[in-house]
């Protein structure tokens, strides 16, 4: 689990309770089993935004971006990183949150070079990148 383990996860759940969207939930037709599989995946993303999660700064681009794809399969959407927003809401991360909501669903990212996570990472991408 990309640097995750059972204690992140129980620590997080033990703090907040997610809440799927429940006409979102009867649109989607999902089954019991595939609503589970949505709590454990959103428990696995919020732990890799706690900030002592273990995953390493040049490593975590990736781990988030891999888990949104996996929440947005099991919603039943297609993979589409144009509608990822965990990227940007993270500790760690120092690229600007406001401009990337704005930009939510355009394909665009503003990145900050001095941002520990997008900086220096491997983070490649034909989508627009704007650097400051």
């Amino acid at each position: 689990m990309l640097g995750l383990n059972i204690f992140n996860i129980k620590k997080r759940r033990e703090n907040k309770m997610t809440t799927l969207n429940p006409e979102l939930l009867k649109k989607q037709n999902l089954s019991k089993q595939r609503m589970k599989q949505l709590y454990i995946a959103y428990d696995e993303i919020d732990a890799l935004r706690l900030p002592e999660c273990p995953t390493p700064d040049d490593e975590l681009a990736d781990a988030i971006t891999w888990q949104e794809y996996k929440i947005q399969r099991l919603w039943g959407f297609a993979s589409d990183s144009d509608y990822h927003s965990y990227w940007y809401r993270t500790p760690r991360c120092r690229c600007p949150m406001m401009d990337n909501e704005d930009l939510s669903g355009t394909g665009q990212r503003i990145y900050r070079k001095d941002c520990k996570i997008h900086g220096i990472s491997k983070w490649t991408t034909t989508k627009l990148k704007k650097h400051y």
